[in-house]
């Protein structure tokens, strides 16, 4: 391949209106103006990834809505897989053992439950999402102390007040009026901070050694291909060159290449104006989602039977592990391929665990508290997802840790 060129009038490709416009006028400003419309819709999206408010360019075809029906076996039947239903096959692991360099905690046997006697004692597990994933309550010490989802959404918040301003010296392009350079550099300026800040933020979940960072950014970008809408990761780099391109405006100097892969006509044409739905639907990683469990030990106190007794131990036993298993979770990225393997099948066992301890919960009158089943209703509502929609988003995204460390299996071979 070739050097880059920059994108001046000679180099763009001969298509139609957009290379008449461009060849027509010969400038950065033209190519910005074809583009201000992405950039609108790019800080729209930014919203709707993190649950911050944005001008409401953005939407997406609304899903059916009413009680989903009774889920299949996610996963093409595998036992390990988020909502499989059926117990796993599942040695006990002794507190100390080591696998692939790191302690594991010892996970508790899986009870099998009959499926048609919960389907028809009411709600059941399939009803909510489960404390896992995006809306696990516990937090690893990366994503605690560096409160990193908090940062991407004031990021998100900074990039939304420059919106109005980009947005004015949009419409000057878009007609053709040479906007007021001092200006153009002062906006470019702006928003090139804000998208090196999401930069930083994304490099920093994508590349971190801890399980949850790079969970967090691996659900952001299956979000993303479940609903056809352009990566975060594309929006970040959209930001960057509108950023960039106002500071060449400014400087007189040809505007940059895009991006490989980022098409600003694609990503504007995600933005169908006014009409919009809210910016704060399709909702992923929201700091100001509360963290909260299925049940408290009082709920499992207020019913008086051996069985609400016992599983109140198992409550806490669950919730002692998982903790442990966040933990364990902050050194992911030492650990070998047979190690992450591990792992990941004590991820999907914890899945499998909460699943059972609801039903059989609520099976034995102890119902899930109304703190939990508000915030798992908002969340699928606000991102568009049925309660058997988010066990298949947690479970395509441990995919892709699965396939990470079968590669590394055949690398080390």
């Amino acid at each position: 391949m070739g050097p880059t060129r920059a994108l001046t009038p000679a180099a763009w490709p001969r298509r139609g209106r957009v290379h008449s416009a461009l060849h027509g006028r010969g400038s950065a400003a033209t190519a910005l103006a074809l583009a201000a419309g992405a950039a609108l819709a790019a800080t729209a999206l930014l919203g709707v990834w993190v649950g911050q408010e944005a001008p409401p360019l953005w939407t997406a075809a609304a899903r059916g809505s009413g009680r989903p029906q009774p889920r299949p076996l996610l996963g093409g039947g595998r036992r390990d897989c988020v909502g499989s239903g059926r117990q796993r096959p599942g040695a006990t692991y002794a507190p100390g053992s080591r696998t692939g360099g790191a302690t594991r905690a010892g996970a508790a046997a899986a009870v099998t439950v009959d499926v048609e006697a919960l389907n028809s004692q009411g709600p059941s597990a399939a009803d909510f999402v489960l404390p896992v994933g995006p809306s696990c309550p516990f937090r690893s010490s990366v994503m605690e102390l560096r409160s990193i989802d908090q940062e991407l959404a004031l990021v998100v918040s900074d990039a939304t007040k420059w919106s109005g301003e980009f947005a004015q010296l949009a419409s000057a392009f878009m007609s053709g009026v040479s906007p007021d350079k001092a200006k153009a550099r002062t906006v470019g300026t702006e928003i090139s901070r804000q998208g090196q800040k999401l930069r930083a933020v994304l490099d920093e979940l994508e590349g971190s050694k801890d399980f949850q960072a790079m969970e967090a950014y691996h659900t952001l970008e299956v979000m993303a291909r479940r609903t056809n809408a352009p990566s975060l990761r594309s929006v970040e780099q959209l930001v960057n060159w509108q950023g960039d391109g106002l500071l060449a405006f400014a400087d007189g100097r040809p505007l940059g290449p895009l991006p490989p892969g980022v098409d600003p006509q694609s990503m504007a044409g995600a933005a169908p104006g006014p009409a919009g739905a809210s910016p704060t639907n399709r909702v992923v990683m929201d700091s100001g989602m509360p963290r909260v469990l299925p049940f408290t030990e009082a709920d499992f106190d207020a019913v008086d039977s051996q069985e609400s007794r016992l599983l109140k131990v198992e409550f806490q036993r669950l919730c002692k592990e998982h903790k442990q298993l966040i933990g364990l979770g902050e050194t992911y990225g030492d650990f070998d391929s047979a190690g992450k393997e591990f792992y990941l099948g004590q991820m999907a066992q914890t899945a499998f665990r909460w699943e059972e301890l609801i039903d059989e919960a609520q099976m034995a009158g102890i119902k899930v508290n109304s703190a939990f089943r508000a915030m798992s209703e908002d969340y699928l509502q606000r991102a568009s997802l049925s309660a058997d929609d988010f066990r298949k988003l947690v479970d395509d995204v441990h995919e892709i840790f699965r396939k990470q460390a079968e590669k590394e299996k055949g690398i080390g071979a």
